[in-house]
């Protein structure tokens, strides 16, 4: 999937309106992103380390990063389905 081509869903527009996320967020999200398989069939896209190595590189802003560093959201068929804030580490 490509940056700028999240399909929301009305789910994850009230995700993201509970949880405090911006849309900008979502998109370097989607850029910059790992996709990872989740439970139930979905796709999970979290920043990996080399992830957040490059987007600090290009962004000067830390308390923004810290906070985004967090993210996910699962998609299925290329749909967004829901946003959160990473607590624990999700295991492989």
């Amino acid at each position: 999937m490509t940056a700028n081509q999240i399909i929301y869903t009305k789910h994850l527009a009230n995700r993201l309106q509970q949880r405090g996320i911006k849309s900008n967020h979502m998109e370097l999200l989607d850029a910059y992103g790992r996709e990872s398989h989740c439970p139930g069939g979905g796709t999970r896209i979290m920043f990996d380390k080399a992830a957040r190595k490059k987007l600090a590189r290009e962004c000067s802003d830390r308390q923004m990063l810290d906070k985004i560093f967090k993210l996910y959201y699962v998609e299925s068929s290329g749909v967004g389905v829901t946003v959160g804030h990473r607590h624990r580490r999700f295991h492989r």
